[in-house]
């Protein structure tokens, strides 16, 4: 894949030499130019995940678990990480029958709030970073 990689265009301020422009046009044209280069970006991102999942898995049809030492480099397959499956596992040993097998976990986060409402569990909720979304 030929693929070229270009300097970051200047996106953190307005041009100063467009004065004619008001200053919504300016922070609306440098938001329009921010949004672009980020769906590039996120292309290039996702075209260069794609392979190497490929290559990952022309690693893992080939090689066995364990560590190989490559070019300096230390390739790692691992087996797959083993999850319970809840609802078998719930039909094959039911609570009843095995309560030391279970614990128990508040519900999630839009159940309480639809119980409770959200102004009860107010004190008890996390809020994580902000995020932009460029789709």
């Amino acid at each position: 894949m030929n693929a070229t990689i270009q300097e970051p265009v200047q996106l953190s301020q307005p041009a100063q030499s467009a004065s004619a422009l008001d200053e919504e046009q300016l922070k609306q044209d440098l938001l329009e130019k921010q949004a672009t280069r980020i769906a590039i970006l996120q292309a290039e991102i996702k075209q260069r995940e794609e392979e190497v999942a490929k290559i990952k898995q022309l690693i893992l049809d080939a090689h066995e678990p364990g560590t190989y030492p490559v070019a300096g480099l230390k390739v790692t397959v691992k087996r797959g990480v083993q999850r319970l499956d809840a609802r078998k596992f719930t039909k094959e040993f039911p609570v009843e029958n095995n309560p030391a097998l279970y614990e128990t976990k508040p519900l999630s986060l839009s159940k309480i709030i639809r119980q409770l409402g959200e102004p009860a569990v107010q004190e008890c909720i996390t809020t994580g970073a902000s995020q932009v979304v460029v789709a």
